[in-house]
């Protein structure tokens, strides 16, 4: 019996099909490596998009300048809160659980350099950042305490200060500090990690 017509074409074009898809094929896929070419550029940290505002801490006993920093860092895109005086800064950070503390190192009742450690010992994560009208008694009390922070003498300038945090930010490692609170022996996360 002879095949149909229909039946003979098709079976003719079966036998050529597997190589004209896979010329196809491979056309295809030059014709989207050329037009998808992948492009690095460095950008500002700041025009990099972000999942959540970066929090930063402002510590100092001049109220007016405290409220000054946190306003135009507020302004900058970063959710800021300032305080007058160390105590303060130790209890809030638990709660706010900050990206970055900046703080005066010369106040009345703890010193920024105590203030810092502190945070630190809760947070380990946190970016430190401290400024002073007196650089050489700063870096005393941080030999001291044998610690070293960055250190930004009075007054600082608004470039400095930006690029500063930029910089302490960028180099800040990502983590949940949430999770660290809650757990600070990392039980938690863990069980956490096995549940997801």
């Amino acid at each position: 019996m002879r095949p149909t017509p229909r039946a003979y074409l098709g079976r003719k074009n079966l036998n050529k099909s597997p190589r004209i898809t896979r010329d196809l094929l491979a056309s295809v896929q030059r014709g989207a490596m050329q037009r998808h070419k992948l492009t690095i550029q460095a950008i500002p940290l700041c025009e990099v998009p972000r999942t959540h505002l970066y929090k930063i801490l402002v510590v100092d006993d001049n109220a007016p300048l405290a409220n000054t920093t946190a306003a135009v860092l507020g302004s900058a895109g970063y959710e800021c809160r300032a305080l007058h005086s160390g105590a303060a800064a130790i209890e809030v950070a638990s709660e706010f659980v900050p990206d970055l503390v900046m703080s005066d190192v010369m106040m009345p009742d703890v010193n920024g350099v105590q203030v810092c450690m502190r945070i630190r010992e809760q947070l380990p994560y946190c970016a430190i950042l401290l400024f002073s009208g007196d650089v050489y008694q700063a870096r005393l009390l941080m030999e001291q305490a044998e610690v070293n922070f960055p250190l930004l003498p009075k007054p600082i300038a608004p470039a400095d200060l930006f690029r500063q945090i930029e910089l302490l930010l960028r180099q800040r490692p990502q983590v949940d500090e949430l999770s660290l609170i809650a757990s600070p022996t990392g039980q938690k996360s863990r069980r956490r990690a096995r549940i997801v």
